[in-house]
Formats: C-alpha cells, structure tokens, sequence
C-alpha cells in the first residue's frame, strides 16, 4: 500500500487484484482511482461506486454504459 492508503478516500483494504495510487476524482455517484491491476500489470482507471447508488436498476444500467465506452477513451 502507498502512504495515500490511510488517507480516508482510500477503502480499507480492497482488494488483493489492485493496489490504488491516487484518488483521481469524486462525486455524487463514487470515487475514481488510479490503480494498478497486479494480473495484467497495468495501470487502470478503478471506478468505486458509493453505497447506495449501484441498488437501482438505472444505476447499474448507466454504470454498464460507461463500463463499454470507456476504452474507446484511451
């Protein structure tokens, strides 16, 4: 972990695939890090959504759309 990690804008722990670096951005739907995805050794965008907002049928439908443009970002 970075020393970013006991910052409050990093969850505790997270998970055992990525290590975040830095917290990139937030709003009102979550937080979006830079990560490093250990199995495919790669830096990623990792998008957290925050509690709440990913239990309604629309969220998770919007979530899916930004999920499939986003490589077309890079």
């Amino acid at each position: 972990m970075t020393p970013e990690s006991s910052s409050p804008y990093f969850p505790r722990p997270f998970s055992d695939e990525y290590e975040l670096l830095a917290l990139l951005g937030k709003g009102g739907w979550g937080r979006v890090y830079r990560a490093y995805q250990k199995s495919l050794r790669r830096e990623v965008a990792l998008k957290v959504i925050a509690p709440g907002r990913a239990e309604t049928e629309g969220a998770v439908q919007r979530f899916q759309i930004e999920a499939q443009c986003a490589p077309s970002l890079g």
